[in-house]
């Protein structure tokens, strides 16, 4: 089982929202970035479907993010 921990941070590196799911897609989450509060800055792992979603500001990807 396949699971996706999806979250994005603010200055303060706060968890300001997560999503679970058994299958990793961009729709899913992108569905989880609409959702939630808008903040300055995402914080994501460097799974390539991260890539592919729209972020109200800057997105960063991290290697080293699990």
């Amino acid at each position: 089982m396949d699971e996706l921990y999806s979250y994005t941070v603010d200055r303060k590196k706060q968890i300001v929202g997560y999503y679970i799911a058994y299958y990793k897609s961009n729709e899913r989450i992108q569905k989880l970035v609409d959702k939630l509060p808008k903040t300055e800055y995402y914080y994501s792992d460097a799974y390539y479907a991260y890539s592919e979603v729209y972020y109200y500001e800057t997105h960063k990807s991290l290697k080293n993010k699990t």
